[in-house]
């Protein structure tokens, strides 16, 4: 995904440190983007948005195509297929 996309914004959470020197955040799959949506944004928790937001997961397999990738879209739970080029929010997590 960090090959083709050209917003800079999966970039920027893969290169994502945090002040107490934690280096490994990532893009989060489908999945867990809804388990934020069900767990998170629907009880007010987080400070999401209700835009799209991009996942970990490119569009692929035997005559994928390369250049675009899932979002998750916080107003209502539903999945897009956006262009790489597409400027879109992300939300960097990481395992504990």
């Amino acid at each position: 995904m960090l090959s083709e996309c050209t917003s800079g914004a999966a970039n920027a959470a893969a290169a994502y440190v945090s002040p107490n020197g934690t280096d490994n955040w990532f893009l989060p799959t489908m999945g867990e983007l809804r388990l934020m949506y069900t767990n998170l944004l629907e009880l007010g928790l987080g400070g999401f948005q209700e835009v799209s937001y991009w996942s970990s997961v490119q569009m692929g397999g035997s005559g994928g195509n390369s250049s675009v990738a899932f979002s998750f879209f916080f107003y209502d739970g539903t999945l897009d297929r956006p262009s790489k080029e597409d400027a879109l929010r992300v939300r960097a997590i990481r395992y504990f």
